[in-house]
């Protein structure tokens, strides 16, 4: 006769790939911030708001990311996925809704800022749920869901056009944060949370006892703990150095498609079209690669050796070669898309569920840093040095993460006197 538990995880094996697509679907919704520069025009036309100061939900977007990040951590830890998405979603609506009585720019920057943090909040309970329900493939299911967020997001760009000829403005963004905030309250009811230590039953006919005794022991170190760990601080590092050329191209590619190959700004951003094709790609391809063969740090160093291949690539051959910088971008998109896979994969595989948010909202931060240094290169720098500039931090990036591998290894041994899986 089955067990409770039996039941309990045959009864999550079978709702979690529909707990999945319900967490894109909320990540899609969510992620409204995005396209705020639909807006911009409209804004300066209808209420004269200077779009420079509209644009400043950007970098306030970066900022709260962090406090945002350690606050979702936290509800998740404490009440699950279901809880906070419920509130959550709830806040996110309001702050939406909010922003639609805004009376000057600054106002709407304020409010919009609201939502922002609360994107973060949900965003970053929604991969500790995906992580916890896909024990046995964390990065694909990790890098199929944030894939589909971006796409999903992608879609939504007509539909809040379409909303902005056809209805007042701000009546218009009214009418989105009641219906997103719906759309995630709703989730919140129908999603499951995985109970520790949850394993899918497949997995536990597949793996040895040793295998998953791996998984059962996975590591869930407190604040301290991990603020001890030399690895965390060189992971920092690793995340800056790794990530800083992707990040600069994401932000500023059209311009430097259109000053390595000569191409006019329809082509430039067809360019940009491409990188994200490629994004939501290389988040599932190196999803599975981290799963199946090399794990996330692993998967991580053999990235950035890829990225600085193809950017010493394109130098050799000439940064005016149009299909040659054609290969080379679609390359680099891909690693773009992988590094939003692999830092909450490595933050969930190193350091454990119970202050993911912590963790994740700190190499989240780093990623800011690595923006700013990324976007000063990919600006001000003629393309050959920017392609230079980035082989060079894409190879250090890599020499980063293979002596965090070793590091690990010697955190593991000292801990329980066997290696990690990195």
């Amino acid at each position: 006769m089955a067990t409770g538990n039996e039941l309990s995880t045959r009864s999550i094996d079978k709702k979690r790939w529909l707990v999945l697509v319900l967490q894109m679907l909320v990540g899609s919704v969510t992620a409204y911030v995005y396209n705020l520069t639909i807006y911009i025009g409209p804004l300066q036309e209808q209420k004269g708001w200077d779009p420079t100061v509209v644009v400043l939900v950007w970098t306030i977007m970066m900022v709260v990311g962090l406090p945002g990040s350690l606050i979702g951590g936290k509800l998740n830890a404490k009440f699950g996925s279901r809880f906070t998405l419920k509130v959550g979603g709830l806040a996110f609506g309001l702050a939406v809704i909010l922003s639609s009585f805004s009376t000057s720019a600054m106002m709407f920057v304020v409010t919009d800022s609201l939502a922002c943090l609360m994107m973060y909040v949900i965003y970053v309970s929604q991969l500790a749920n995906v992580g916890a329900l896909f024990p046995d493939k964390s990065a694909f299911a990790t890098g199929l869901f944030i894939a589909a967020t971006a796409l999903g997001t992608a879609i939504m760009a007509p539909f809040i056009e379409w909303l902005t000829r056809t209805m007042d403005l701000m009546h218009g963004i009214a009418l989105q944060g009641a219906i997103y905030g719906i759309i995630v309250i709703v989730c919140g009811f129908i999603i499951i949370d995985a109970p520790k230590g949850y394993m899918p039953a497949n997995m536990e006919q597949k793996l040895g006892e040793e295998e998953l005794s791996k998984y059962a022991d996975r590591p869930n170190y407190t604040v301290m703990q991990i603020l001890k760990k030399p690895s965390f601080w060189l992971l920092i590092i690793g995340v800056v150095l790794g990530t800083a050329f992707c990040n600069g191209l994401s932000a500023n590619l059209s311009l430097v498609a259109q000053a390595a190959v000569s191409v006019g700004t329809a082509a430039g951003a067809l360019f940009y079209s491409l990188w994200q094709i490629a994004s939501a790609v290389g988040g599932i391809l190196v999803g599975i690669m981290s799963d199946k063969w090399f794990g996330p740090v692993k998967s991580f160093m053999l990235l950035c050796i890829v990225c600085a291949a193809a950017s010493i690539l394109l130098l050799a051959g000439g940064v005016s070669q149009y299909t040659l910088f054609l290969i080379v971008i679609a390359i680099l998109g891909l690693g773009s898309g992988a590094v939003l896979t692999l830092i909450p994969d490595t933050s969930l595989q190193i350091f454990g569920e119970r202050n993911f948010g912590f963790t994740y909202g700190i190499l989240v931060f780093s990623g800011a840093g690595a923006s700013l240094i990324g976007t000063q290169i990919t600006t001000r720098c003629a393309p050959a040095m920017t392609f230079t500039y980035g082989a060079a931090l894409c190879a250090a990036g890599a020499v980063m993460f293979f002596i965090i591998a070793a590091m690990l290894r010697r955190e593991a041994k000292k801990e329980t006197g066997t290696p990690a899986e990195q």
